[in-house]
């Protein structure tokens, strides 16, 4: 998969989805128990154990190679910013060394990730943004 194809992918299913993929303590997975995934999860085969993974995209990526599409390795940056806008909700405060991310709505997170990794963010190919991220 190209880099804007991964990004269109999950701007899709993020606006689509229109919540995090969470604990009901809030904390984000990959694949939540009422069937929500997160930005990385949506582009993992649903059955796979590395849904399973606890942590980052690198972590993921280690514990279970076999199971992640190869074009994972490719693509880790925009993979990592992809899944820090499934992570923050809307008006979180901002953390200092991440700050270009953090903050803003998804939509304006996601806008700046297709600028930072050279993508498109292409509005009228995507569903409306979810109101508020939470």
């Amino acid at each position: 998969m190209k880099p804007q194809d991964i990004f269109d992918t999950v701007v899709t299913h993020l606006y689509t989805q229109g919540r995090r993929a969470i604990t009901e303590g809030g904390d984000c997975l990959y694949l939540a128990p009422d069937g929500r995934r997160c930005a990385v999860g949506a582009l993992l085969d649903p059955d796979s154990p590395a849904c399973s993974v606890v942590g980052g995209v690198a972590d993921l990526t280690a514990a279970h190679p076999g199971d992640v599409p190869e074009w994972f390795a490719e693509n880790p940056d925009l993979l990592r910013a992809l899944q820090l806008q499934h992570d923050t909700r809307d008006g979180a405060a901002v953390r200092a060394n991440e700050n270009n991310y953090l903050g803003r709505t998804l939509e304006a997170g996601l806008r700046i990730v297709a600028d930072d990794c050279g993508l498109v963010y292409r509005a009228e190919h995507y569903p409306p943004a979810p109101k508020d991220w939470k």
